[in-house]
């Protein structure tokens, strides 16, 4: 879309200038067209007509000339002196038309490319603010039901329980006072005095 607006700008330009040029050469041909329609006596009258439609053609034709566009002349002349006083020396009414329907396109374009360039440089010469925004925390949902810990968590009640394994230590069992006076005593007395399932 902004391709087509820029283009038709272009044209617009384009025919404006086409027109103020034409414009410009043909003063002398409006002034004898004037002189033309004032004057009363018919021989003078198509004189005038006549150089009116000379200056006409040489001023189009130089304008087309000037903007390189000699292959749009042609030879088409007036039919009469009604269609002199009427169309010589102005442009054709569409193309003014045109003209005046689309008189602010130009303008206004020229805001819009001046608003877009202001808004680009403001854009590139402010830092831009980085919000930090809150991670959200994601409920997980439990498709499966949890895992056992491998190793259960160590309680209190647990340094209460003794292992059944015999302690082991180095220090020697005390014999009883008994047993180191049968130690001492001769073996023939002892089978004396011990009974013999013993």
């Amino acid at each position: 879309m902004k391709i087509y607006i820029v283009l038709l700008v272009l044209l617009r330009t384009f025919t404006q200038s086409l027109v103020d040029t034409y414009t410009e050469d043909s003063s002398l041909c409006r002034h004898l067209l004037q002189k033309a329609i004032a004057e009363d006596i018919p021989s003078v009258k198509s004189a005038y007509f006549l150089t009116v439609m000379e200056e006409d053609q040489q001023a189009f034709f130089h304008t087309l000339e000037k903007y390189q566009l000699g292959f749009l002349a042609s030879n088409i002349t007036y039919a009469s002196e009604e269609e002199i006083e009427k169309q010589a020396c102005t442009m054709p009414h569409y193309v003014t038309d045109a003209l005046e329907w689309t008189a602010g396109i130009t303008p206004l374009v020229i805001i819009w490319v001046v608003y877009t360039i202001l808004s680009w440089l403001r854009q590139k010469c402010t830092k831009k603010i980085v919000y930090k925004t809150p991670l959200k925390k994601v409920k997980k949902t439990l498709d499966k039901p949890p895992r056992a810990p491998r190793k259960p968590a160590r309680t209190e009640h647990m340094n209460y329980i003794k292992s059944n394994k015999p302690v082991k230590s180095n220090v020697e069992i005390k014999e009883s006072f008994a047993g180191k006076v049968l130690q001492g005593i001769s073996p023939s007395l002892r089978k004396r005095m011990m009974p013999t399932d013993v």
